[in-house]
């Protein structure tokens, strides 16, 4: 019998490097040469196939990856207990995947480091609703996805979040034009 020690460091497809944690795997690098990560690459079904494609083969080339994804309706075979909000896993599960392999399901571990407040939103870690003002980060948000957005919605460029949600409701016929007729009748003018 071969004991093979795996580390599995779970990504979101969203933002796979973005949750990354390069302080455990430069440790398992470093310290702890006899266990083998393995990256997964869950929440597949929030984005695009080619997205998810993209990514697991970019990621392939670093670790053994694997892509996945988990859902609270459809579940089929062991599927951990998942909440669709950041910070409900507050107890470890342990799955039986083989008489020999086990999975161990925790809370997610957040490291400090140099990421902004929109960062740490954006990776789920701070419950959106916890937010005293959640539109301070519309415009950091647009200047990430500028580029997306431009080819999605047709539109060439914005000032800033404001002028960009004008043009989106502009063009796509949710801004009406309002005009006020005053009747000398109605206002007695």
């Amino acid at each position: 019998m071969v004991l093979v020690h795996l580390q599995k460091e779970v990504l979101d497809a969203r933002d796979p490097q973005g949750t990354r944690c390069y302080h455990l795997e430069r440790h398992l690098k470093e310290q702890c040469k006899h266990k083998h990560m393995i990256l997964l690459l869950n929440k597949c079904n929030l984005v695009p196939a080619w997205a998810t494609k993209g990514w697991f083969r970019v990621l392939s080339k670093e670790y053994p990856s694997l892509a996945f994804h988990a859902s609270i309706n459809k579940s089929f075979g062991k599927v951990c207990k998942v909440a669709p909000i950041p910070g409900e896993t507050r107890v470890w599960q342990y799955i039986t995947l083989t008489k020999r392999i086990f999975l161990i399901d925790c809370p997610g571990v957040v490291y400090q480091n140099k990421d902004s407040e929109t960062d740490i939103i954006l990776k789920g870690v701070v419950r959106v609703t916890k937010l005293e003002d959640a539109t301070e980060h519309i415009g950091e948000v647009l200047k990430r996805v500028k580029e997306h957005l431009k080819r999605a919605w047709k539109i060439k460029d914005w000032v800033d979040e404001n002028d960009f949600l004008v043009q989106l409701c502009k063009s796509t016929g949710k801004l009406l034009k309002v005009r006020f007729y005053i009747l000398k009748l109605d206002l007695n003018i």
